[in-house]
């Protein structure tokens, strides 16, 4: 059965933020098993889910079906999305990069601008250094071992790996997490897709119109 039916938080503020919501195309990259995506589809959003975990992907379509909505699930990655250019007008991603190498993460960055129209919206959660009691920010992949390791992003990294979009809102938060994570604060970017400005590679100092 599905127990964690809350979605998060930062999602139900990104929804408050539109003028127009029934209808529009939404992607959830790195849907996990769903809360994200069965909130969206409830609100009248129409909804591609993606993650790369046959198990959780499972998971979303018992409770899709369960809470009587429709979600398109699919599997693939955020670095190399199985869509069309231009798809969607909202892409959401919640507590995913935060697992990815920095490599990965400029990845997705290009495939996130490519899948979005022009002016679409972003919406990223991430773990946050800032507020943070720990200091743990690798260039290495983090590891899936127990205890879990997080990369802790600064508001200028989030900035620099996003080229091509316009920064609309910035939001930082404390939350309680259990002991053993190292995420003691989160992120929530909202961004809006440049039509004119196509991402250059996300390195040096080139990154996210303000």
């Amino acid at each position: 059965m599905f127990r964690n039916v809350y979605p998060d938080i930062f999602v139900v503020h990104f929804l408050s933020l539109l003028s127009k919501q029934r209808g529009l195309r939404v992607l959830d990259a790195g849907c996990g098993a769903g809360r994200n995506s069965i909130f969206l589809a409830s609100e009248g959003l129409r909804v591609t889910a993606i993650d790369q975990s046959p198990q959780m992907l499972a998971r979303g379509v018992a409770a899709a079906h369960e809470a009587g909505v429709e979600v398109i699930f699919l599997r693939g990655r955020l670095e190399a999305l199985p869509l069309a250019d231009g798809a969607f007008d909202l892409l959401v991603c919640s507590n995913v990069v935060e697992t990815m190498s920095i490599a990965a993460v400029q990845q997705a960055a290009r495939e996130v601008w490519r899948v979005l129209r022009p002016e679409g919206r972003l919406l990223l959660v991430t773990a946050a250094q800032e507020g943070s009691d720990l200091d743990y920010n690798s260039e290495e992949t983090p590891s899936p071992q127990t205890p879990f390791k997080a990369r802790l992003s600064t508001k200028e990294e989030l900035q620099r790996w996003f080229p091509g979009f316009r920064l609309e809102e910035l939001l930082h938060l404390r939350l309680e997490f259990p002991a053993s994570s190292p995420v003691r604060a989160q992120w929530a970017l909202v961004a809006r897709r440049l039509a004119t400005c196509p991402p250059d590679p996300p390195t040096g100092r080139a990154g996210m119109h303000a």
